[in-house]
């Protein structure tokens, strides 16, 4: 059933663009329209409306004197002009914000179709952007005023670029990937260990990188100063601002210690979302982490200082919570079934791609993303929304599941 709608589209790619577009629009239309009232907003979006008003009043980013650290930038000053818009014509700012979010959610999507051609010269380059398109826990970001939408344009259009300069190596396209990787950190700063991983490895893995037009280590320095620069740029601006107002140097965002410290209290009550059962022992682990000073230093003497087999247990927990976990939780028995199909079908799919794929960093760059949204998500609080990100190359290992013989049945 896949084959004769993908067999089907028009041969011209402008074309297939605008009907993948216009497909996504309305599948995004139907959840909005379904959905749309019936969830609360988001708890954050009223400090990221706050900070918004106070921006719109000309008083730049600023709380109670100091700048304000607590969330990045980035989706304040995206709500500007959106909740501006929404002031001048009279209508409810989150029904604006949403609005935007269909064409990004839309955008998105051109993206990930992009990214799969990279890997995919067959029909399943079609079937990626279609697995996003009906994934409903991205569908539901939609419908809400979220950080994620245009977070995830900006990682992906980054991760685009990157492919096409691991592909072809121009410097304009690591420049852009930078730039919009910056643009991303400001939105949601998780990718900030992204852009150092990505540095460390260009320093220490040349001979992982087949590109021919980057054969001397000073070419590659180039490429690699113009990247780090090209994210600098963009986040470099916000680290000044922070330092004249609040003489401090922040890693993009000022509350890490106190969300590692929440991501590790899940089954306690002190949790702020709906805790869930855990075992005694990994209670009483919790018990004290929670009493525990809001720092790095308590934090890690008390996870030091635990059983091995209490710790082990209490990382497994959260490990496999990072992939089905929801801040409030009635239906996370049903989040769990839908995405262990997707994550075997991912597994399958990631078996049959290595098995006649020479291991490139092109070729593992999806394997390596996903990892590493795992293992921030494991150091942070164990929830599929951080999860969301990983997703488009979860998709990208299901469509390798499908060989391109059985999707032309």
């Amino acid at each position: 059933m896949i084959h004769p709608f993908l067999h089907k589209l028009p041969v011209s790619e402008t074309r297939k663009k605008w009907i993948w577009l216009v497909g996504s629009l309305l599948i995004e239309l139907i959840v909005v329209f379904i959905f749309s009232g019936k969830r609360p907003l988001p708890p954050d979006y009223a400090t990221y409306t706050r900070i918004a008003d106070v921006i719109l009043a000309g008083n730049g980013y600023i709380d109670q004197g100091k700048a304000f650290t607590f969330f990045p930038p980035g989706y304040s000053l995206y709500l500007v002009p959106l909740h501006f818009l929404a002031d001048l014509i009279h209508v409810p700012r989150p029904l604006v914000v949403i609005g935007m979010n269909l064409w990004v959610g839309a955008g998105s999507v051109l993206l990930i179709r992009s990214i799969a051609r990279i890997y995919f010269q067959d029909q399943r380059a079609e079937l990626v952007p279609l697995l996003w398109c009906t994934y409903p826990f991205q569908l539901i970001l939609i419908i809400q005023p979220n950080s994620e939408v245009p977070f995830l344009l900006f990682f992906l259009a980054s991760i685009f670029l990157l492919g096409k300069f691991l592909t072809r190596p121009l410097l304009s396209y690591l420049i852009g990937s930078g730039f919009c990787l910056g643009i991303s950190c400001l939105i949601r700063p998780i990718t900030l260990y992204l852009a150092i991983a990505w540095a460390i490895v260009l320093v220490f893995k040349r001979a992982f990188l087949p590109l021919q037009d980057l054969q001397t280590s000073g070419q590659l320095k180039y490429a690699l100063l113009a990247w780090v620069l090209s994210f600098s740029l963009v986040v470099f601006p916000w680290e000044l601002y922070v330092y004249f107002h609040n003489h401090e140097w922040i890693p993009v965002q000022g509350k890490s210690v106190l969300v590692i410290q929440q991501g590790l209290l899940f089954g306690h009550e002190m949790y702020r979302g709906q805790r869930v059962s855990v075992p005694a022992p990994v209670y009483v682990l919790m018990d004290r982490i929670a009493h525990a000073k809001p720092t790095t230093q308590a934090i890690m003497q008390e996870l030091v200082h635990s059983n091995v087999g209490v710790l082990l247990q209490l990382i497994g927990l959260k490990a496999t919570r990072c992939w089905y976990g929801l801040w409030n939780n009635p239906n996370e028995s049903f989040t769990k079934w839908i995405q262990l199909g997707y994550l075997l079908l991912a597994l399958a799919g990631f078996i049959r791609y290595y098995r006649t794929k020479r291991l490139t960093l092109i070729s593992v760059l999806p394997a390596l993303l996903i990892l590493y949204f795992w293992g921030t998500t494991l150091l942070l609080i164990p929830l599929l929304r951080y999860m969301i990100p990983a997703m488009p190359f979860v998709c990208l290992y299901v469509a390798a599941f499908f060989p391109t013989k059985s999707l032309a049945k």
